[in-house]
């Protein structure tokens, strides 16, 4: 599997890791990982994807945003923070464009750390969910 689906703070933050290469069939299972995730969480669910492990991935932004729909067009979603160093313009723009189809309001930030603390100052009740 080249991603992993995880709770940072059970009902509202979702951890995204993505490693490897990602293929549209990895697309479609992420989607309906994440569309069940999203149906077991508590509105605004904010959502953190590690792109820091991705190698490769699949680049037919019709195709992605089809399959990703189910998933991003959930009324729960919140913010989405992408986590990622390495500067790739490819990843960068496919990202934009279909978060920016559905709506997503997006975030990129260099660590997880940084991510959550953003994240806090843009939901102040995400950190009462960790007190």
């Amino acid at each position: 599997m080249s991603y992993h689906i995880s709770w940072l703070i059970e009902g509202r933050l979702i951890k995204v890791a993505f490693v490897d290469h990602v293929s549209i069939d990895d697309v479609r299972n992420y989607a309906a990982d994440l569309k069940a995730a999203l149906d077991s969480g508590s509105a605004p669910v904010h959502m953190i994807h590690d792109m820091s492990k991705l190698a490769s991935f699949h680049t037919n932004i019709n195709e992605i945003r089809t399959t990703v729909a189910p998933a991003y067009r959930h009324p729960a979603i919140g913010w989405n923070i992408n986590v990622d160093a390495r500067v790739n313009p490819l990843k960068n723009f496919i990202s934009t464009v279909v978060l920016k189809f559905f709506g997503i309001k997006s975030h990129t930030t260099l660590s997880e750390e940084a991510a959550v603390e953003w994240l806090s100052q843009m939901d102040s009740t995400i950190l009462q969910q960790t007190s």
